[in-house]
């Protein structure tokens, strides 16, 4: 026969045995998730997945749709060259999507708040109408304003502040970390051949040690042009998603004006009837200017 005391004592250890496993469980993710980090309290209040359809996305850009009130910003560092703005028309439309949120707090009224973001830039070229000699253009139809190219580039970032007390003095600290570019070009014109992708990840600033307290190292930079901080498609086909996925982790302090994390996408563009050709280069740079504060 079995013996019924020893059953009920194995049962009481193993009880003992999962309950424990269970408190390691729920507690370890909230200070080991980020070997930065020293808060012991963490909690994620927002999640949702980024829209996946280009068309929602598209007229959600076109018509204002944002999460980031300020994200018009973003495009205040997009310049074009002088011989393609001469011959189209370039609209660009933004939208940015914020996909989780993370609050912290610490132990002395220290707190923190991690959000993810993705902004997306469409940037459209449609051929302006031709009336003046030597145009590249002069066989396009005059009242053709359809667009011919949609360069699209989507970049992934995560955006931090830190409220941390010196002593009794409150201070913010701003930082950002790049977790992917993504860039495409959809071609809607026969006449137009492309080559020569690039899809590059950038950065500039402090690389932030730790977050409480607040700890800075070397100084960081990633212009998207050395080894491993940009990928080349030499022939891109066009309508087909290229990604960048940086070879750096880093969280970078990106207050003051100067520093940056952020993406930036290259094409050359051929007009195959003339055999013009345009470099389209665009960048996106998150700094604190970009938030609310």
């Amino acid at each position: 026969m079995f013996d019924l005391n020893m059953i009920r004592i194995n049962q009481i250890l193993i009880a003992g045995f999962l309950l424990v496993g269970i408190l390691f469980v729920t507690t370890i993710p909230a200070s080991a998730s980020n070997n930065l980090d020293s808060f012991p309290q963490k909690q994620v209040t927002f999640s949702k997945e980024p829209i996946s359809n280009e068309a929602v996305l598209y007229d959600r850009a076109k018509n204002g749709e944002t999460d980031l009130f300020f994200d018009q910003s973003f495009m205040k560092n997009l310049t074009f060259n002088e011989e393609l703005a001469k011959e189209f028309y370039i609209n660009n439309y933004v939208t940015t999507e914020k996909i989780k949120e993370i609050k912290e707090l610490g132990q002395k009224g220290d707190s923190a708040k991690e959000e993810s973001y993705v902004t997306t830039i469409f940037t459209d070229l449609s051929p302006k109408s031709t009336t003046s000699s030597g145009s590249t253009y002069l066989e396009q139809p005059s009242k053709d304003s359809s667009v011919s190219v949609t360069c699209t580039l989507r970049v992934y970032y995560s955006y931090r502040t830190d409220l941390v007390y010196s002593g009794n003095i409150p201070v913010n600290w701003y930082s950002a970390k790049l977790d992917r570019v993504q860039s495409k070009w959809t071609i809607n014109d026969s006449q137009i051949s492309i080559r020569n992708g690039f899809v590059r990840g950038t950065a500039y600033g402090k690389k932030v040690t730790s977050f409480d307290p607040h700890k800075e190292g070397a100084l960081i930079t990633h212009r998207g042009t050395a080894s491993g901080e940009y990928s080349l498609i030499s022939n891109p086909n066009p309508g087909t998603n290229y990604n960048y996925y940086p070879n750096w982790n880093d969280w970078i302090n990106v207050y003051p004006d100067a520093t940056h994390v952020g993406g930036q996408a290259d094409i050359t563009i051929h007009r195959n009837p003339t055999g013009s050709s345009w470099n389209f280069s665009y960048p996106l740079k998150v700094n604190y200017n970009n938030f609310p504060n």
